[in-house]
C-alpha cells in the first residue's frame, strides 16, 4: 500500500556526527528499533524510535566507527552509520 512505499523514502538522519554524548536520530514519523553494532558486529547499544525520534547516549562507546540498524515495526529497514569521537 501506500504507507510500505513511503517506508522506503524516508532517509534516516543522524546528527552530530561525529557524536560525543548523544546520538540524535531523526526518521520521519517512524517508530521502531535502533540497533548499535560496533566493528565485529556485536551490538553495543539499542533503542527505541518513536515518532521518528531517538537519543541515544553514546558515552559508554570507545571511539570509533559503529554501524546503526533502524528497524520500523513493519519490518522496514534502513541501515547508516555513525562514528563516536
Amino acid at each position: 500500500g501506500m504507507d510500505d512505499a513511503l517506508a522506503f523514502e524516508q532517509p534516516a538522519s543522524l546528527f552530530p556526527v561525529p557524536a560525543t554524548d548523544v546520538l540524535n536520530i531523526q526518521w520521519g514519523s517512524m517508530t521502531g528499533s535502533v540497533v548499535i553494532t560496533d566493528a565485529t558486529g556485536r551490538t553495543v547499544l539499542s533503542a527505541t524510535v518513536v515518532n521518528g525520534r531517538a537519543e541515544v547516549d553514546v558515552r559508554s562507546l570507545p571511539a570509533g566507527s559503529y554501524q546503526v540498524m533502524l528497524t520500523e515495526r513493519n519490518g522496514h529497514r534502513v541501515r547508516s552509520s555513525f562514528t563516536r569521537s
